[in-house]
């Protein structure tokens, strides 16, 4: 992969992709040594070729992280995530109108 950096001029940017772990044999292991390594080379090649590391940021906290690893271009999110995340907000939104509408019942008026 770090290799596609130095070999291909079109290439702006190069992901470090989400499924990497995976592919490492150590599947859904973000945290572990090797794949940090990796993360570290990936960042290394881009500036060595002027070339952007990307990611796809899940929450903030992950920006953050690779925003300070060098990371420079980030596309937000996860579709099921930000569905998720929208719907528990709407479902939160719906539970309160109906204790409120509930409490209403209970009060004189």
């Amino acid at each position: 992969m770090v290799g596609e950096v130095r070999d291909n001029p079109v290439k702006q940017a190069l992901s470090r992709g989400g499924r990497a772990p995976g592919a490492m044999g150590i599947p859904g292991e973000f945290g572990h040594r090797d794949y940090l390594a990796a993360v570290d080379r990936i960042v290394a090649a881009c500036a060595a070729h002027a070339k952007a590391p990307a990611i796809f940021a899940i929450d903030a906290l992950w920006a953050r992280e690779y925003a300070a690893k060098g990371f420079r271009l980030m596309v937000y999110g996860v579709d099921q995530l930000l569905l998720q995340d929208a719907l528990g907000r709407g479902l939160d939104l719906l539970r309160d109108a109906f204790h409120e509408a509930e409490a209403d019942k209970g009060s004189p008026g």
